[in-house]
């Protein structure tokens, strides 16, 4: 399916009927082909393509740095047009739970049930029975006494996740609602998200964690990759950022496949990222800076065209479409001087992945450095 254009080939096409018809209107005044060259050459959008271009190159670099691996390279020059970012739910999420809310039974404070809740539960053990002094908390089939019925039974059955049972000598006093934990860098992901205005797509089952995660829109994973097929139908540019979704993964304009597991990382996605999210958030902001490359790159692209056509108003007999070409070429120049300064300068402050350990050091692969990560030459 072909992508809708960006600011940059929509200029191109504008500038391209601005140019045919200057060269027709050269013709007929001048009558000689060199002299109605002149306009033609003035409305070439070089610039607009340089700035987008060198920027997409030196991110490419940039990447590399960050110890991701780029597997086709003109997703990089896309960014400037994704506006929709779906991300698989587990790619944000752990095997730990946390606390989602707490269910007293009737007739029970709140506040002892919140404050005890909160000091047995453990995000990594939440699965087990935990107990001090006379309270206790755990799965509801290890504490609820035999046919447990009432408000509680009702409230465990009517969540979509995981329940704990909070007890108070051995009476049922609170449920407590679970969810999946998230991912460490999730917040800085989901906050890069909100502040890149990209339509922001969840891949979940649940509609509660979609609405505590801020999503504009949830879809079923199951339905993942008709739902990317159907954004695509809508004239949406699509990037996907999942760790095992490889259907989805080659299905979007932009994979970003998610290495949690470096023994088999998704090959299908376009860049391949470490299992740190600090990465899939690298790449979200550099949407929005290749956004701000192509606009600027546009406005120059439109000066060199402006300066070029002020040299044609001399007449098209005494200029020569080479003077018009140096407007053009200076456009390109500043276009491609500032693609470069943003890639190069955007990223200065941000922080860099540890460097690789040389392969034979005894160390084993850690999330800094994945499996099919190449290995650092020793000094």
């Amino acid at each position: 399916m072909p992508l809708p254009d960006s600011i940059i080939e929509r200029y191109a096409d504008d500038a391209l009927f601005a140019s045919l018809g200057g060269f027709v209107v050269g013709i007929a005044d001048t009558h000689n082909l060199e002299s109605a060259l002149t306009p033609l050459f003035g409305g070439l959008p070089k610039a607009a393509f340089y700035g987008r271009t060198i920027f997409a190159a030196e991110l490419g670099v940039e990447l590399g740095r960050r110890r991701c691996l780029v597997l086709r390279n003109a997703a990089v020059r896309l960014l400037d047009r994704v506006d929709t970012l779906v991300v698989d739910a587990g790619a944000l999420l752990t095997d730990a739970r946390t606390m989602a809310a707490v269910v007293p039974a009737s007739g029970v404070a709140r506040e002892p049930v919140v404050h005890h809740a909160g000091m047995l539960f453990s995000e990594d053990d939440w699965s087990s029975v935990h107990v001090h002094e006379d309270w206790s908390i755990g799965p509801p089939a290890a504490l609820a006494p035999p046919d447990w019925r009432g408000p509680l039974r009702a409230a465990v059955d009517g969540w979509t996740g995981d329940s704990l049972l909070l007890a108070h000598r051995g009476e049922p006093v609170a449920v407590v609602h679970l969810r999946p934990a998230l991912r460490r860098g999730a917040d800085a992901l989901l906050a890069a998200i909100r502040q890149s205005r990209l339509h922001f797509v969840l891949a979940c089952d649940d509609p509660a964690l979609a609405r505590v995660l801020t999503a504009h829109e949830r879809i079923a994973p199951a339905l993942l990759a008709d739902a990317i097929d159907g954004l695509q139908r809508h004239g949406r540019v699509v990037a996907v950022l999942s760790a095992r979704d490889r259907v989805a993964l080659a299905a979007a304009d932009v994979g970003l496949g998610l290495a949690l597991d470096p023994t088999h990382p998704p090959w299908t996605a376009d860049i391949l990222l470490r299992d740190d999210l600090a990465d899939a958030t690298f790449v979200v902001d550099a949407c929005v800076v290749a956004r701000q490359v192509a606009e600027q790159s546009v406005v120059l692209a439109g000066v060199g065209a402006a300066l070029g056509a002020a040299l044609a108003l001399g007449g098209l007999k005494k200029t020569r479409p080479q003077q018009v070409m140096l407007a053009t070429y200076a456009a390109s120049v500043v276009a491609l001087a500032n693609g470069l300064r943003r890639a190069v300068l955007w990223p200065a402050g941000r922080p860099r992945p540890p460097s690789i350990r040389p392969r034979g050091t005894g160390s084993p692969p850690t999330s800094c450095s994945p499996a099919w990560a190449p290995a650092a030459t020793p000094a």
